[in-house]
């Protein structure tokens, strides 16, 4: 016999009965795997996406969002395109409520696809991105609705600058 990370998965997900709610994609995950995944579980809330998986076919994989009107919280890694990826979460998941990229580029499009698309989003993650100062304060200023944000290990501020830490307790 043959071991393959699909043939894995499909027995993973299959004993499951499409009732997972919770998905950590392995690096090695294969496009036919993922497709797998989105067909089997709608009921998926939690996803964390290796980044390998993005460089595959991102549109089709970003389509595959469509299929998951439940989820609330994605993770992944690396540079991405934010406003391709957000825009059918923003469609179809309605309950979307936490987003970690690390080491993402973040400018001032990516902060306005945030703050646009996402602007309930309660938990967001930007570690060891590169986020330069307007645009943090466009995503703080934006998302009214942050309960935490995670930014240790980012370049491109001073974490000490008044204008940022006044936006960061404008909320209470």
């Amino acid at each position: 016999m043959r071991f393959t990370v699909t043939g894995f998965m499909k027995l993973v997900i299959h004993r499951s009965k499409g009732q997972a709610t919770f998905l950590r994609l392995p690096g090695c995950c294969t496009l036919e795997a993922f497709k797998y995944v989105a067909d089997v579980c709608p009921g998926l809330k939690a996803l964390s996406l290796p980044s390998e998986l993005l460089f595959l076919q991102p549109s089709m994989i970003i389509e595959l969002f469509q299929k998951w009107e439940n989820l609330e919280s994605l993770s992944l890694k690396g540079r991405i395109n934010i406003a391709e990826l957000l825009s059918p979460i923003s469609l179809h998941c309605n309950n979307f409520r936490r987003l970690d990229i690390s080491g993402a580029s973040v400018g001032e499009d990516e902060a306005l696809s945030i703050v646009k698309l996402v602007p309930n989003i309660e938990h967001l993650s930007l570690r060891r991105a590169r986020i330069p100062r307007g645009c943090l304060i466009t995503i703080l200023r934006g998302c009214t609705k942050l309960v935490c944000l995670d930014v240790r290990g980012c370049i491109g501020f001073d974490e000490e600058d008044e204008e940022i830490i006044k936006a960061c307790f404008s909320y209470y």
